[in-house]
């Protein structure tokens, strides 16, 4: 009965003449699709590698970009701030190097004098504006050897810090206004040389 049943079904049991025979594939090598998977993981990482050397690189870039930025504006600040301190400092000396230079040249003027003066002068005259004579005229007081030979002698007409100490066969000026001078035109000399190199 069971023939009887499947008899009008064809027979898939036997191979009939001239028609082409059906194989199943054979079953994929487990290894083989290991080797597979490895290769896409290996090509996907390379890729995800080059991607991230790319994105670092262009950051690297940005960041030197930024970096020689800075050190412009570094360079400018440190230009301005040298220039600001010698103007400043050439203002200050401007201002108080008068007063300070009364003060100590008369110190000065009597610490060295011993030692300038050719031995064997008994009198030694020392010119001088009258603020500064004053001064001078106190501090050669204190010395016992310069007190009885120099006298100091107020120039009404005379102006800043300059002295003019002579004797018999010669003299000296102390002439601390064109020390002033001078070291004034020097921080305004070094001015234009920093603006030029910055």
């Amino acid at each position: 009965m069971s023939r009887a049943v499947f008899a009008r079904f064809p027979n898939f049991d036997s191979v009939h003449a001239g028609a082409p025979v059906a194989t199943a594939a054979p079953a994929p090598n487990p290894r083989d699709r290991l080797v597979e998977l490895e290769q896409a993981h290996e090509r996907e990482m390379e890729k995800r590698r080059r991607e991230q050397d790319t994105q670092f690189s262009r950051q690297m870039g940005e960041v030197q970009l930024i970096l020689d930025s800075l050190a412009g504006k570094v360079e400018k600040i440190e230009a301005d701030a040298r220039r600001q301190t010698a103007a400043s400092i050439a203002a200050i000396a401007e201002r108080l190097f008068p007063k300070l230079a009364r003060r100590f040249l008369a110190e000065e003027i009597a610490l060295h004098l011993e030692k300038m003066i050719p031995p064997g002068e008994v009198c030694i005259d020392i010119k001088a504006e009258p603020h500064l004579a004053e001064q001078l005229y106190e501090t050669i007081q204190r010395s016992a050897q310069l007190a009885d030979i120099c006298n100091v002698i107020p120039q009404e007409d005379a102006c800043g810090s300059r002295v003019d100490v002579s004797w018999k066969s010669g003299g000296l000026d102390f002439d601390f206004d064109g020390l002033l001078e001078a070291c004034i035109g020097h921080l305004r000399s070094e001015r234009p040389s920093e603006q030029e190199s910055g």
